[in-house]
C-alpha cells in the first residue's frame, strides 16, 4: 500500500521510488529518469504525472546516508540549520534595503553558529522534488520567509496562489517558521510598520506648509499612512497625486515618475516617495525638467539607505533598521527552535526620520548636528516608537 500523501512532522513513512512509480503509473526507470534528468527522455505528459505522484507522496531522495556522514548527528544538525524563501525574483537582491537585510540575517546567523541550508525563491519551490529536498526536518529546524508578498513574474493572481500553497506545505512540515520584512497571515514576524512611515514623512512636509503633496510608488501600506497624515491635517485625498504605473520601487520608475509630476497642473509643491531608490530617480527626473529639490519641490522617502546621506541634496528620509530586522528575525527563529513551548510574538521595529537637505528644511537651520536624525511632530497615536524596544503587533 502506498503511504499516506500527507505530510507529517518528525520521522515520515519512508517514501520510495517504487512508490512513486505505483501511483503514477510508471515504471521504477522512469521515475528515476525524471528525477536525474536522463539519461532517457520522458514526454512532458508522462513527467508531469510523475511529478504530480512526488508532490502527493512528499517524496525526496535518501538523505539518510549523507546525514550519518556529517560530523554532528543528524538531528543536533538540524536543529543549527534554517532555510530562507525569498519571495521576489533575484532582482531584490541588487536593492540596497533588500541587501541589508540578507546580510544581516548571515551576520546573526554565524554569531549563533547557525547555518543557512539553503536560500530559495518562492518560484522555484514550485518544482516539488526541489521543495521535498529542501523543506523537511530532517535538513532544517526552521525558515524564514523574506519578503514573502515580493514581485514575482507572474498574473497577480497565480501569484498569490504560489505563495499560499508554498508557505502551507511548508507549515505542514516545518513548526518554527518566522516571516521578516513583511507578515504572512499568522506567522511571527519581525518587519517596520510602514503604515506610520508614511505618516512620519508626510507629516514632516505639512509642518513645513505644504499641502499639495504628491505620492509616488507602490499603492501599499505606505498609501494609507500618506492619506491618514493628510486628513489629519484637514487635506483633501486626491487619486490624481498618486503616481503609480505597477512598477518596483526602483530608480527607473522614480524618474518616470518626475515626468509624470512636472506635467501635473498646478504642480505639487512636494512628494513622498515610497522608497529611496524612488526618490534617487526622481532627483534625476526633476533636473531633466528644470525642477529643483527641495527649492522647487520638496522631497522625503523611506528607507535610509546608505546613499541617502551622500546624495545633492541629501535625501531626508525615515530610517529603517534593515539589517537589525534581519538579525532580529534570525534570533527570533533560533530562540524559537531552542524553546519550542515559548512561541514568538511579532515585533514592530521602531523607526524615525531623518532630517537633511531634500525637504527643505535640513537641521542646520534648526541649531541641530548636520546629518543627525529628528523626529517630527505630529506622530500616530497607533504606535510608540520612543523606545528601542521592539513594538507587539
Amino acid at each position: 500500500m502506498s503511504p499516506d500523501p500527507s505530510p507529517l512532522h518528525g520521522t515520515q513513512p519512508h517514501v520510495t521510488q517504487k512508490d512513486v512509480a505505483r501511483r503514477a503509473g510508471v515504471s521504477p526507470s522512469i521515475v528515476s529518469y525524471v528525477i536525474n534528468n536522463g539519461p532517457r527522455a520522458v514526454s512532458p505528459e508522462t513527467r508531469q504525472r510523475v511529478l504530480d505522484a512526488i508532490e502527493q507522496l512528499a517524496y525526496r531522495p535518501n538523505r539518510h546516508a549523507q546525514l550519518l556522514l556529517r560530523s554532528r548527528a543528524p538531528v543536533e544538525q538540524a536543529t543549527r540549520e534554517f532555510g530562507v524563501i525569498v519571495g521576489g525574483t533575484p532582482a531584490l537582491f541588487t536593492r540596497p534595503f533588500y541587501g541589508a537585510i540578507l546580510s544581516g540575517i548571515y551576520q546573526e546567523a554565524q554569531r549563533l553558529h547557525m547555518r543557512i541550508r539553503f536560500l530559495q525563491f518562492l518560484g522555484d519551490l514550485r518544482d516539488p522534488l526541489l521543495f521535498n529536498e529542501l523543506v523537511h526536518p530532517e535538513e532544517i529546524s526552521g525558515l524564514l520567509l523574506f519578503a514573502i508578498d515580493g514581485s514575482l513574474d507572474l498574473p497577480p493572481d497565480e501569484a498569490d496562489a504560489l505563495r499560499a500553497s508554498v508557505v502551507e506545505r511548508a507549515r505542514e512540515r516545518i513548526d518554527n517558521i518566522v516571516c521578516v520584512e513583511r507578515k504572512w497571515m499568522n506567522l511571527p514576524a519581525v518587519v517596520f510598520d510602514r503604515v506610520e512611515a508614511a505618516y512620519l514623512a508626510v507629516s514632516r512636509l505639512i509642518y513645513l506648509g505644504h499641502r499639495r503633496i504628491a505620492y509616488a510608488g507602490a499603492q501599499d501600506d505606505r498609501l494609507f499612512g500618506y492619506r491618514n497624515a493628510l486628513l489629519d491635517h484637514d487635506i483633501s485625498y486626491s487619486a490624481s497625486l498618486v503616481l503609480d504605473d505597477g512598477s518596483a520601487n526602483t530608480p527607473a520608475d522614480g524618474y518616470r515618475h518626475a515626468h509624470a509630476l512636472a506635467a501635473l497642473f498646478p504642480r505639487p509643491t512636494a512628494v513622498f516617495a515610497c522608497s529611496d531608490e524612488i526618490a534617487t530617480g526622481l532627483i534625476d527626473g526633476l533636473h531633466e525638467q528644470g525642477c529643483r529639490v527641495p527649492e522647487d519641490v520638496a522631497l522625503v522617502s523611506v528607507d535610509d539607505i546608505p546613499l541617502a546621506a551622500h546624495l545633492r541634496p541629501r535625501l531626508t528620509t525615515v530610517h529603517v533598521p534593515a539589517a537589525e530586522m534581519g538579525g532580529y528575525a534570525v534570533r527570533m527563529l533560533h530562540d524559537w527552535v531552542m524553546h519550542p513551548a515559548q512561541p514568538p510574538v511579532s515585533v514592530i521595529l521602531p523607526i524615525h526620520l531623518a532630517v537633511r537637505d531634500s525637504c527643505g528644511a535640513s537641521l542646520d537651520s534648526q541649531g541641530g548636528d548636520k546629518g543627525a536624525a529628528a523626529l517630527v511632530p505630529p506622530q500616530p497615536s497607533t504606535l510608540d516608537n520612543s523606545s528601542s524596544t521592539p513594538n507587539r503587533l
